[in-house]
């Protein structure tokens, strides 16, 4: 659960999501004061699909410690999920632990609590004859019995010392259920159950077809784990309705911890190719990866990457097996977020249009408004004076056709409406001496004597476009023809489009009005100083970033720079300073 500014304030998991979200949605009387602020700043949920509850688990608990969401409490401690681990002994033991240590034993899981790590561990010793006393059992020496013996609930290796093959294969098919290979075991096991059979070695065969009775019901519920520490990227990539959606997965010591996506539209891989895209996303994502799990459309781009030489980064795009279900796992997440992408941006594109529209009939305008040019005029005490002309395209920024104009016709102080005029006509004009498509609507900053330049400007190119400046007090449109402003209803999609084309053309001219300004103290500032001329204001710019941090810096540092050499880096610092 996400607040506006995207922070997290929740995770959880649910079996059917949509009664779980719905819950805190319905009366609240009931709920605790926590739970009330909680939903007062939801706005916007993220969802990761698993395979399984026990992957749930968790990976909720992986992201409770990454993120520590303010209203998750139970999970926040450095608690960990149990791992059922095969010992590395002469007579190895299989018991279940919270932690891990490079001692050589094989550790499985995680597994969602620790009961269901004993119960598990139990299982195993019911089914294998295993051992389960913690003494120090060695391959020469005897050791004390215990009644497990007796009864038949262990093979003995604390008395015999012969049966270390027999005792190993044990160990080995506890590894190949462990691992998930719970199928492959079992065929294995039917195979000694028909030969022992033939050999009329009845009560063996009774005794194997018992254990496969057990084992088909462990295989009915079991999930895969991975039993190494594998340390991975599952990667997927899918299209849908001209977008292209890439899903990463982080696997951390053989479990999903998080997941990453990007989005884009499939026209933009004429200048990002898919390789590029590919390798921005991995580049971003730290993490100590060892291999690469990748769908068959993802394959060439990183081995055009070339990751398995620079970084002995093993590439896997598999067809069979688990880790194909990996992959096939991070489809469904990609196919699943790109959906909702496709759902938001539609829902957008509804409202966008519908305040087109809307701009359509209350401005009386002849067609919808789908090109609009926006302008807006910015300077620092009458200086630097700067316009800005955006583009909007169905509501959306066109960022390929905006401009930048450094005013000439007005100097030493503001003039706005003067500078209005030289924008739009250097903006119109140029559409027309080019022969590019003309807006359906200019929509200037400002009031009535913005709008009069506005107009002027387009009737001295000698074309007809309609007019409408957005005045920022009131929110009010002024626009030619009508005799009183005209004021949309607050929050309405068409006053929101004025509103974004008028606040991008602000934050455009904003920017170009800040790069001149330092410009031109840098340039007062430095040029000033006899002796250090653009080439060398160009290496300290490079070298310091900016005047202030070339005030603070120390005589050898500045020497250090381009070939400035002491004598001036101290003429320098002194004039600075």
């Amino acid at each position: 659960m996400l607040d506006r500014k995207g922070n997290i304030l929740y995770i959880g998991k649910a079996k059917n999501l949509k009664k779980r979200v719905s819950s805190y949605f319905l009366s609240s009387t009931n709920f605790h004061p926590k739970t009330r602020a909680l939903v007062s700043f939801i706005t916007d949920f993220d969802t990761i699909i698993t395979s399984s509850e026990y992957e749930a688990f968790v990976l909720e608990s992986q992201l409770i410690k990454d993120n520590q969401p303010k209203y998750n409490i139970s999970l926040k401690d450095d608690k960990s999920y149990p791992f059922i681990k095969i010992t590395n002994e002469p007579f190895p033991r299989v018991i279940s632990t919270r932690r891990r240590y490079k001692d050589g034993a094989t550790y499985y899981g995680p597994f969602p609590s620790i009961g269901s790590s004993r119960r598990f561990v139990q299982l195993l010793e019911e089914l294998f004859l295993i051992r389960d006393c913690k003494q120090k059992i060695d391959a020469i020496t005897l050791q004390p019995k215990c009644i497990k013996l007796d009864i038949g609930r262990c093979i003995g290796p604390c008395m015999y010392k012969n049966i270390q093959v027999e005792y190993s294969d044990i160990i080995k098919e506890v590894d190949m259920l462990l691992s998930g290979k719970s199928r492959v075991l079992i065929n294995q096991m039917q195979k000694k159950m028909l030969i022992a059979a033939d050999s009329l070695a009845f009560e063996k065969a009774a005794e194997i077809r018992d254990k496969i009775s057990k084992l088909e019901k462990v295989y009915e519920k079991q999930h895969v784990f991975l039993t190494e520490s594998l340390n991975a990227q599952v990667w997927a990539s899918v299209d849908n309705e001209g977008k292209r959606y890439i899903m990463t997965q982080v696997i951390i010591d053989g479990k999903l911890t998080n997941q990453f996506g990007l989005f884009y539209d499939l026209e933009d891989e004429k200048l990002n190719p898919l390789e590029s895209v590919v390798f921005q996303q991995f580049s971003q994502i730290q993490t100590g990866v060892q291999d690469i799990i990748c769908s068959e459309n993802l394959e060439n781009s990183f081995l055009k990457m070339d990751l398995k030489e620079s970084k002995h980064i093993n590439i896997h795009c598999p067809k069979i097996g688990d880790k194909k279900r990996m992959v096939m796992l991070a489809q469904k997440n990609a196919e699943y977020a790109l959906q909702k992408v496709i759902d938001k941006e539609s829902e957008s594109k509804g409202s966008v249009g519908a305040g087109l529209d809307m701009l359509r009939k209350k401005l009386n305008l002849k067609s919808l408004p789908v090109l609009i040019f926006g302008f807006d005029i910015s300077h620092h005490q009458g200086e630097n004076i700067v316009a800005a002309a955006v583009t909007f395209k169905f509501g959306k920024p066109y960022k390929s056709l905006y401009r930048r104009y450094n005013i000439r016709s007005v100097k030493d102080k503001s003039d706005d409406p003067k500078s209005i005029y030289e924008a739009v006509f250097r903006r119109v004009s140029g559409c027309v001496e080019k022969k590019q498509t003309l807006p359906d609507l200019l929509l200037i900053d400002g009031g009535k004597p913005q709008l009069n330049a506005a107009l002027r400007a387009v009737n001295d190119v000698g074309i007809s476009l309609p007019v409408v400046s957005l005045a920022k007090r009131e929110e009010e449109l002024f626009m030619e023809g009508f005799s009183e402003p005209l004021k949309l209803q607050e929050g309405s999609p068409a006053l929101r489009i004025c509103q974004n084309i008028r606040d991008e053309a602000h934050r455009f001219s904003n920017d170009l009005q800040r790069l001149k300004r330092t410009k031109s103290y840098v340039h007062s500032r430095l040029h000033a100083i006899s002796g250090v001329g653009n080439s060398r204001i160009n290496a300290l710019f490079v070298a310091f970033g900016s005047v202030d941090l070339v005030k603070v810096a120390s005589v050898e540092e500045v020497a250090k720079v381009g070939n400035i050499g002491r004598v001036l880096a101290e003429k320098i610092l002194r004039e600075l300073n």
